[in-house]
């Protein structure tokens, strides 16, 4: 599948259906942003510990095993794990054994979740950030941080397993992210945050025409769960990216801002098995104080301009699944 996305710096291969192909993704972008530009600023995310260094361990740890699997749930039983600082360290959480994990952490997770491989990921990572070669937890809240260029934070990332092995450094971005919203570190360069991209921001940005296949082939096969190629997802997933730093520039947003402001109406209003045009918001995947004043009446905010509730093609379109064995998306 190649994809036309609304940026000038991505390839659209316009040649193949039109420059009037692009112009309808670039609108859609100006139109959804603008739909954003009076939001306030979303809150700061509530940290995992009062313990900063604590929390910035459980932040690492969680975004670590986040993939395919509920946010809040998850996080909520990190955070009663790192209530305990005896407990809760990176030398012990290292050598914990499976048995230990599913107890202290299993119902962070569905049942049919395997807990092995989260298992394997999750006392790694521990392992790696006990060490304090890879990442001196200390460090990142004692003083500014820089996330871009060599031995930034981002560069310093790939050297976990757990956020290298996605070619496009989802867990990582979530994780700094996560880490500036928690108001954890404070970026010299906050220009360099970038856009996380996951299944529920490109079933979203399909369904609002921000990003379009080229190909009409491809289009139909998004109307069910098909199974896609890696390297397939991989490019659709940069140009939701693109398509993003648009729509961020009509929102005049921050991408951080509009990353989490769209993850939550993604996943909690335009839902896999069908959107929520009218509302309201999924109750298990709650929305921030931002979206709910964005959501009148407990409405979707793009119900009135993205043309989902009245095409039911679009309504059916969901994201291209990817093989779980890759346990990055």
């Amino acid at each position: 599948m190649d994809v036309i996305c609304d940026s000038p710096r991505h390839n659209i291969r316009a040649a193949r259906r039109g420059k009037s192909e692009w112009l309808v993704a670039a609108l859609r972008c100006y139109e959804l942003g603008l739909e954003l530009r009076d939001a306030p600023s979303p809150e700061p995310t509530p940290r995992l510990s009062d313990d900063p260094t604590r929390a910035v361990l459980a932040e690492v740890l969680a975004t670590a095993v986040c993939h395919s699997t509920n946010w809040d749930r998850l996080r909520d039983v990190i955070r009663r794990a790192a209530a305990d600082p005896e407990r809760f360290n990176a030398a012990r959480l290292a050598t914990l054994d499976v048995g230990a994990f599913r107890e202290e952490f299993g119902a962070g997770f569905a049942p049919a979740e395997s807990l092995l491989a989260r298992h394997r990921v999750f006392t790694e990572t521990a392992s790696l950030m006990g060490t304090r070669r890879v990442l001196d937890v200390a460090s990142l809240v004692e003083r500014p941080v820089r996330l871009g260029g060599r031995a930034g934070l981002y560069d310093r990332l790939r050297a976990i397993p757990a956020f290298a092995r996605d070619p496009e450094a989802k867990k990582a971005r979530i994780l700094v992210q996560e880490l500036c919203r928690t108001r954890l570190i404070a970026p010299t360069d906050p220009e360099h945050v970038r856009p996380a991209i996951e299944y529920h921001l490109i079933r979203l940005y399909l369904r609002t025409q921000r990003v379009t296949p080229v190909r009409m082939a491809d289009d139909s096969r998004l109307l069910a769960a098909t199974t896609f190629r890696a390297p397939v997802i991989m490019r659709i997933r940069r140009a939701v990216e693109e398509a993003m730093y648009f729509t961020a520039s009509a929102a005049e947003m921050p991408i951080c801002d509009l990353n989490h402001i769209e993850w939550q109406i993604a996943r909690s209003f335009c839902e896999r098995h069908g959107p929520r045009c009218d509302g309201p918001p999924q109750p298990s995947k709650p929305c921030d104080s931002t979206v709910l004043a964005l959501a009148v009446d407990l409405r979707c905010p793009f119900a009135d301009v993205c043309g989902v509730a009245s095409n039911s093609r679009l309504a059916g379109m969901v994201e291209p699944q990817l093989s779980r064995k890759y346990d990055f998306y």
